[in-house]
């Protein structure tokens, strides 16, 4: 997000915990148990990506760490 890593709240729980006010936390918990199963994962996500703040860790992805030869895994 905006050039930065991210690592957004991976639960219902840890989306609520994450929210800084009451009167957010009040709007999530009405639109969350108002959702339909159309929308059982994309409520969520865009709550889980609104309270995302940057990380400060370095991710390196697998491929890389099993040695300089290797090469990423073909999709």
């Amino acid at each position: 997000m905006r050039g930065e890593e991210v690592e957004p709240p991976g639960t219902i729980a840890g989306i609520r915990q994450a929210l800084t006010s009451d009167a957010e936390r009040a709007e999530f918990e009405r639109e969350v148990e108002n959702i339909g199963a159309d929308e059982m994962f994309g409520v969520p996500a865009k709550w889980a990506l609104r309270t995302s703040r940057p990380t400060t860790r370095t991710r390196t992805p697998s491929w890389t760490r099993r040695g300089p030869r290797s090469t990423p895994p073909h999709v």
